[in-house]
C-alpha cells in the first residue's frame, strides 16, 4: 500500500488523513487527565463509537473497559446527551442495543479527542 506521500494527489482530492490509534493507551490516557467525570465517560463514549472499527457499538460494550463504579452510573445520562446534540443514535435490536455514530460530526469529535484538556465543546461539558 502506497504512504500518504506517494499518493497521486490528482486522483486524491478534498480528504483528511488523521492519526489516531484504537489502542487501550488511548482510552487509558483519557481517563488519566484531570477532567471532570461527564468529560470522561462522554470521551471514552465517543471514542469508542466514532474511533474503533466497526459502523456500531453494542451499549453493554460501553459498560466495558476501565471507567469506575461511579463513572459507569454516568453512562445513560452521557449517551442520552450525546443522542439529543445528534452525535449518536440509538438503533434498537430484538436482542440488543447498538450506538451508530453521526458521521457528519467526525471532524467535530476529532476536534475534542485531539484537544481533550482545552475543548468547551457542549458534546462533553454535559
Amino acid at each position: 500500500m502506497a504512504g500518504f506521500d506517494e499518493l497521486d494527489t490528482n486522483r486524491v482530492s478534498g480528504s483528511e488523513f488523521a492519526t489516531f490509534t484504537e489502542s487501550a493507551d488511548n482510552m487509558s490516557a483519557i481517563l488519566r487527565l484531570n477532567l471532570p467525570d461527564y468529560t470522561r465517560v462522554a470521551m471514552t463514549i465517543l471514542q469508542k463509537v466514532f474511533v474503533q472499527s466497526g459502523k456500531s457499538r453494542m451499549e453493554n460494550a460501553l459498560y466495558r473497559g476501565p471507567l469506575d463504579a461511579r463513572q459507569k452510573q454516568l453512562i445513560p445520562v452521557v449517551l442520552e446527551n450525546l443522542e439529543k446534540q445528534g452525535a449518536i443514535r440509538r438503533i434498537r435490536r430484538r436482542d440488543a442495543t447498538l450506538w451508530a455514530p453521526n458521521r457528519g460530526m467526525s471532524k467535530r469529535v476529532w476536534t475534542i479527542l485531539d484537544a481533550p484538556t482545552t475543548t468547551k465543546d457542549d458534546l462533553v461539558l454535559g
